[in-house]
């Protein structure tokens, strides 16, 4: 991030990374409230192969 911000020092790039607990446990409430997305596997991948790495509790 220092890089992409441009900052002389890593510390100077804490003030965009603070989060207060009260905002971090929103939206974590936020997050897991929303119902799950469907997985969905490119073309590229079989089946059979999905099933073997991941099982098939889809």
């Amino acid at each position: 991030m220092q890089s992409i911000l441009r900052h002389a020092h890593i510390s100077t790039t804490a003030i965009y990374t603070a989060v207060g607990l009260d905002d971090l446990v929103d939206k974590l409430a936020e997050h897991y409230s929303r119902p799950p997305e469907p997985m969905t596997w490119t073309q590229n991948y079989a089946a059979d192969d999905i099933e073997a790495v991941f099982g098939g509790g889809q």
